[in-house]
């Protein structure tokens, strides 16, 4: 799975998930109070998947972890 998200990461040359200071917990947490805070917002299309490409590797950071 992490081998898949990192493919979609850089075929959307996107920069790699960041959360200094903070356990992936945390910034998961973060992640999602912004997208709840967003809601009912329409978002463009790369950045929806973006947000979400940044969700799903914090997870798997945290399953990995545990």
């Amino acid at each position: 799975m992490h081998d898949q998200l990192k493919k979609v990461q850089e075929e959307l040359q996107e920069a790699g998930v960041s959360h200094e200071g903070m356990s992936a917990e945390e910034a998961y947490a973060e992640r999602l109070a912004q997208i709840n805070s967003e809601a009912g917002v329409v978002q463009e299309g790369t950045k929806m998947v973006s947000s979400l490409l940044g969700r799903c590797l914090i997870w798997v950071e945290i399953i990995v972890q545990k």
